[in-house]
């Protein structure tokens, strides 16, 4: 007997039809598909889309690096649009001398004045994507972002120069001489130098004031 896979009917074995249905009674099942994951799809494809597939993931990946850039270092997503508020609406107002919404590079030296005015000057530039000579909107926070990295550049190679001191400092003899006749400090410690004609010379280590004779340093 052969049961119909639709009514569930009993029909003869060499009927073809369900007598109650007409459902076909010897149709296979069909083949059930494993699905494939990505990879073996992608190993599979051809190269078009192999190659479709790989511009998509390096866009994916910049992206998510200039999302991450602006979230951890504070860099701008569009560093040079006018159109964009600043998020840094206070400090701007602040130094927008003449209330025009737009800085020029006199207002803006008003953010930082620690920094060289050559050095200020490229970051401006650097800043004013369209050459104007005023700076707007996203302009001014890429021009903050770039002072903070100048001033960290900055404080490290103050660290640097500090430490390469300290070090050259350690490694030179030391004498106690007395106050300094030129800045009289109390930093009584000389350095003891020579000169090209091997004769011995003492330096102040705080104004370098320096001298031959023993006697020019004083005790108070």
């Amino acid at each position: 007997m052969k049961k119909c896979s639709r009514c569930g009917q009993d029909n003869r074995d060499e009927d073809n039809f369900c007598h109650n249905c007409g459902a076909p009674l010897n149709a296979s099942k069909p083949a059930i598909r494993k699905s494939r994951n990505v990879f073996e799809r992608f190993r599979d494809a051809n190269i078009l889309i192999k190659l479709m597939a790989i511009i998509a993931l390096v866009f994916i990946i910049l992206l998510v690096i200039g999302l991450a850039s602006y979230i951890f270092i504070g860099a701008p997503l569009d560093s040079y649009s006018e159109e964009a508020e600043t998020s840094n609406l206070i400090d701007f107002n602040a130094i927008d001398m003449d209330g025009d919404g737009a800085l020029s590079f006199e207002e803006a030296d008003g953010y930082a004045p620690e920094v060289a005015p050559d050095e200020l000057s490229a970051i401006f530039n650097e800043a004013d994507k369209n050459h104007n000579g005023l700076l707007k909107g996203d302009e001014f926070d890429w021009y903050v972002h770039k002072i903070k990295e100048y001033n960290k550049e900055l404080e490290k190679q103050k660290k640097e120069d500090e430490k390469a001191s300290s070090e050259k400092s350690s490694s030179i003899p030391t004498v106690h001489l007395g106050k300094c006749p030129s800045c009289g400090s109390d930093a009584s410690y000389m350095y003891d130098y020579t000169d090209e004609f091997g004769r011995p010379y003492y330096q102040c280590s705080v104004c370098d004031y320096w001298t031959y004779e023993e006697g020019e340093f004083y005790e108070e």
